[in-house]
């Protein structure tokens, strides 16, 4: 297996979860996506986080972005928050651009 740059990891990973709101046809969790990147930008990753989570009926974006441990997991260090926050922002692009280009999320 080749080794692939961090920028196709988050591809492929966003790619499975495009491939699970098609399957699901869930347009709502998409468009919670869509959302994020302005909301982390207005309002910090954590509030953010928080906020999508509250609209989240499947509760399935916060385990997509931070696995099991959720929102604890960032409230470590500013260091992890900082790294966290761009890791998101690059990763929440991918599934965006799968989405946006899945005809099934389209409102």
């Amino acid at each position: 297996m080749a080794i692939q740059t961090l920028d196709q990891q988050r591809a492929e990973k966003a790619m499975k979860i495009n491939k699970s709101l098609v399957e699901n046809r869930d347009k709502e969790t998409a468009r919670l996506y869509k959302k994020l990147p302005g909301l982390i930008v207005a309002t910090g990753l954590a509030q953010a986080l928080a906020f999508v989570d509250s609209k989240d009926k499947n509760k399935t974006i916060i385990t997509s972005l931070l696995g099991q441990d959720g929102i604890k997991s960032i409230l470590t260090d500013k260091y992890t928050l900082m790294n966290k926050t761009t890791e998101i922002l690059a990763f929440v692009q991918w599934i965006n651009r799968f989405n946006d280009a899945s005809p099934e999320l389209k409102s």
